[in-house]
């Protein structure tokens, strides 16, 4: 049974800890937002993608599992982890038609880098969370959290589901696609704390609603400026996964991210066309 097992019976307290907190902090400003807290699940994204798509998505809801055995990432790479070893939710909420959705996965970027930051107890002078294009967080170059941005829907109303995976400790035996370790929160606690579960999920997801609220009014502008000075690509050489290279120069007003060639040409890469690496010193 799943509450017989340690692990799941620690995080499951933890993520029942954060609930509280974020229906405490959030249900004034979202009076129908849900939270929903599981032990097993194949994927809180497609759990709530499946909720969508049969039409029963009519608030707010957030979902946080203990364990994924079937987390994905961006172009469906897998997200992999043991209970205990990252924190993995999602939130998903109606979306009109006339709002925008270009940059949503960079402005999410700036508010799980801003929720981070805000970690109790950790080293500031070494976390230092930047944002990689279009939808990891680095720290020293390793990826500590992915982000996973799904829309469904057509005509005047669509769904938008945003999955995060936070690492909360590294983990082993796991490389990722550009064959650099990932990292985790507990390498940067200070005085050898170990990383709260409970305050980080809360703090994610509290700084997702405000983002998603201001996303809503204003799209991306809002968020570009923060976004730029956590830009962990800007001014890098890069390397294409279709086999071009160039410089980085930033993203643009939707959040297209800026290359310049080697000819000195400039084009604009949105996320669904290519995998993007920073290019590896000899």
């Amino acid at each position: 049974m799943a509450m017989d097992n340690p692990p799941v019976v620690a995080m499951m307290r933890a993520l029942n800890q954060g609930a509280e907190d974020i229906w405490l902090r959030t249900h004034q400003q979202w009076p129908d937002i849900s939270i929903d807290v599981v032990a097993h699940i194949g994927s809180t994204n497609t759990a709530l993608m499946d909720v969508a798509r049969a039409g029963q998505l009519t608030h707010t809801r957030v979902m946080l599992a203990a364990e994924q055995t079937q987390g994905r990432g961006r172009l469906g790479k897998p997200w992999l982890t043991r209970v205990g070893d990252a924190l993995t939710f999602s939130i998903a909420l109606p979306w009109p038609a006339s709002l925008p959705l270009a940059g949503l996965s960079l402005a999410t970027g700036v508010a799980i880098t801003r929720a981070l930051e805000a970690t109790p107890h950790t080293d500031t002078a070494r976390f230092t969370p930047r944002i990689k294009w279009p939808n990891d967080i680095w720290v020293n170059d390793q990826k500590l959290a992915g982000i996973l941005v799904e829309v469904c829907g057509q005509a005047q109303q669509r769904c938008v589901v945003i999955g995060v995976g936070v690492n909360l400790y590294p983990p082993t035996g796991v490389l990722s696609h550009s064959g650099v370790a990932p990292t985790g929160l507990a390498n940067y606690m200070g005085d050898g704390v170990p990383p709260d579960a409970s305050a980080v999920v809360s703090n994610c997801v509290v700084q997702l609603v405000n983002m998603l609220r201001q996303f809503k009014r204003n799209g991306f502008e809002t968020f570009a400026a923060e976004f730029d000075a956590l830009d962990a690509l800007k001014g890098r050489a890069l390397h294409l996964s279709d086999g071009s290279q160039g410089t980085a120069l930033g993203v643009d007003a939707e959040g297209g991210l800026r290359l310049q060639g080697a000819s000195g040409g400039l084009q604009t890469i949105i996320s669904q066309e290519v995998s993007v690496r920073p290019c590896v010193s000899p």
